[in-house]
């Protein structure tokens, strides 16, 4: 990470100790990854004073390339942000956001975490086409975390403010680039890979819809999120079943949270 390799940033003790203690709470909880994943970023959240957070599996893309989700977990979020979230990041305009990341992990096999201003210096997010799309989610650009995992992945963690809120400092990528490079584990471990290392393989707008629908949205709704009639996503919503062999909207949620 650029700017904190860069910069000399002093933790108060009070952020240690915090920082030991989320660490150790999570080594020592009995639930699974999701539930520890959970318990991470909630922390975590706490912390940094992060309203929402999102933990994704991601195809390892070159710059400029438009990263590809293939599994998504999610908090803080009020009702029916996250959606709106998904389908700004489904924007390409994501690809140009995610560019110094991107080439920050083809670099190295290390962990690189970044706030908005290293990753948008020129402040292009203020000026391009899906700027809309993220103030109607109510959603500014978030301290982004990527770290190389098995299969040519990227585990990626995101951290969010509302659109109108103050941006992080180098203070809060600091502490959640160490309290994330701590816990490589539930970085490698815990996700669905058959099926989510198959999610490349769609159509753009049936990520949409496959990414909507393990929100837990109903076909009606995720038409009204994607300004789709019903009748276009149930099209969609077949294809993504055929694909991944279910028949049914919680089949293809159990596909994903627990890999059947």
């Amino acid at each position: 990470m650029d700017s904190l390799n860069s910069t000399q940033i002093l933790l108060s003790g009070k952020d240690i100790r915090a920082m030991v203690g989320i660490v150790s709470e999570v080594a020592a909880n009995q639930g699974d990854h999701p539930e520890k994943k959970r318990l991470l970023m909630d922390s975590l959240c706490t912390l940094v004073q992060a309203d929402s957070w999102s933990w994704v599996l991601a195809t390892k893309v070159e710059p400029g390339q438009q990263p590809v989700y293939t599994s998504v977990s999610s908090g803080g979020f009020e009702d029916g942000q996250f959606s709106k979230l998904l389908v700004a990041q489904e924007h390409v305009d994501f690809a140009k956001l995610t560019e110094p990341l991107a080439r920050g992990v083809s670099r190295t096999d290390d962990q690189v975490t970044l706030l908005c201003d290293d990753y948008d210096p020129g402040d292009f997010f203020a000026g391009c086409k899906s700027h809309h799309l993220w103030k109607n989610a109510d959603t500014a650009l978030p301290i982004l975390c990527y770290r190389p995992v098995p299969n040519g992945s990227v585990s990626g963690v995101a951290l969010y403010r509302k659109y109108d809120g103050r941006p992080f400092n180098l203070r809060h990528a600091k502490i959640a680039h160490i309290v994330l490079e701590e816990v490589p584990w539930l970085h490698e471990q815990g996700w669905p890979w058959s099926s989510a290392m198959r999610v490349p393989e769609l159509t753009n707008r049936c990520r949409q819809v496959l990414n909507l629908l393990l929100e837990g949205l109903s076909r009606k709704e995720v038409a009204n999120r994607l300004s789709l009639s019903e009748h276009t996503v149930n099209d969609y919503a077949k294809d993504v079943y055929k694909f991944f062999g279910v028949h049914s909207h919680a089949e293809l949620i159990s596909k994903f949270r627990v890999g059947a």
